[in-house]
């Protein structure tokens, strides 16, 4: 989303679908609030292993409590915002914030609100509050594994701008990861050298 925008030209650039579930969530009664991580822990893992399970997401895609507690510790660059309805948390997501670039990371909706979508709210309000700080670009992320799919049309429904985007593949221990993918590879029956040349990387958490 492009940040520079005052705020009409960037509700212009929703989908019309998107804005009518923003002004239905705000209608409803959902609030969407940012505030520190470190305090709401709890409540965020709440949502966001939900989610996850909901999903069938892979164990890659799993992140511990530990993990967002250091996260947490970021207190200038790491941001959360939730939404909640009666004091029960609906949606939540954490963001990275370096250098004019608000980045989501990971967030989810609680299933008992998956009806009424108020995760387009949290980004919306995120959007707003990281344009006040003087943000240039709130970056919402591809699809899963770069994909076009699903999620990455969700996406596309806040912004129609898209940039390219590069990735490196860097072994660092070239025996330890043959070791990991050898034993990835044994878990599933398949041969080393097949999964060593797979176009997955890395190849040790290529899916079965």
């Amino acid at each position: 989303m492009d940040l520079s925008l005052d705020e009409a030209g960037m509700w212009k650039n929703i989908r019309d679908g998107h804005q009518w579930t923003i002004r239905k969530c705000k209608r409803l009664g959902f609030e969407a609030r940012m505030v520190p991580l470190h305090e709401h822990i709890d409540a965020f893992m709440e949502v966001y292993r939900e989610t996850m399970d909901r999903v069938h997401a892979r164990d890659s895609s799993y992140f511990g409590r530990d993990y967002f507690i250091r996260l947490a510790e970021l207190r200038e660059q790491v941001h959360y915002c939730f939404v909640e309805l009666g004091g029960e948390p609906a949606a939540a997501c954490v963001f990275f914030e370096c250098g004019g670039l608000f980045q989501a990371h990971r967030g989810g909706t609680k299933s008992s609100f998956l009806s009424k979508s108020p995760f387009h709210l949290a980004l919306f309000h995120a959007a707003e509050w990281a344009k006040a700080r003087g943000n240039r670009y709130l970056h919402l992320g591809g699809g899963v594994g770069g994909t076009d799919d699903r999620l990455l049309s969700f996406k596309r429904g806040f912004s129609p701008m898209t940039f390219p985007f590069f990735t490196l593949r860097l072994i660092t221990d070239p025996e330890k990861y043959r070791t990991l993918t050898a034993l990835s590879a044994s878990a599933v029956a398949v041969p080393l050298e097949t999964r060593l040349q797979s176009a997955y990387f890395p190849a040790y958490r290529t899916p079965r």
